[in-house]
């Protein structure tokens, strides 16, 4: 991955100065490399997935502090508003990048539009493996999710690894 990539993570992390927040984020990040990777993705969609990743909750902080919520719709407003200074600020300037990971970002907890864009559904998946390991969603949930939410062969993989479902 290219050096913006690692400046990315350095600003998130700064940004949230909060390890929990932090590790969150490279975890996801971390899955939807392994995913976007097994699905055979361009350089460039990896570059847009990879980042997207790495922000996706950047907005959980202002939304609290706005909305007194971290709620998904707060979020991924918030969000969205953060990303395109993130980016830039890294180093990751084509205009075409920014719009892609701003959209990803705001729209990470919108289901219903996961079904027609690839990006996303990844960066949901990736989000899920967290959220699901951290304790955020009850594990037993987990071939529920599978069965009714995963679409891709790598992600479904990588679930039914973890959560030893057959």
């Amino acid at each position: 991955m290219c050096k913006p990539i690692s400046k990315l993570i350095g600003t998130m992390m700064q940004y949230y100065g909060d390890i929990r927040l932090s590790q969150h984020a490279i975890k996801a990040y971390a899955y939807a490399q392994g995913i976007g990777i097994g699905e055979g993705l361009s350089d460039k969609d990896m570059l847009i997935l990879s980042s997207a990743a790495i922000l996706h909750d950047i907005g959980i902080p202002q939304a609290i502090k706005l909305h007194g919520s971290a709620k998904g719709e707060h979020q991924e407003r918030e969000g969205a508003l953060l990303v395109p200074e993130m980016l830039e600020y890294a180093g990751l300037c084509a205009t075409d990048v920014i719009e892609r990971v701003t959209w990803l970002v705001g729209h990470h907890h919108t289901a219903s539009l996961s079904d027609s864009d690839i990006l996303l559904q990844i960066l949901m998946e990736a989000d899920y493996l967290v959220n699901l390991a951290e304790g955020n969603r009850p594990i037993e949930m987990a071939q529920e999710i599978r069965d009714t939410f995963f679409k891709t062969d790598t992600g479904k993989e990588y679930i039914s690894a973890l959560f030893a479902i057959k």
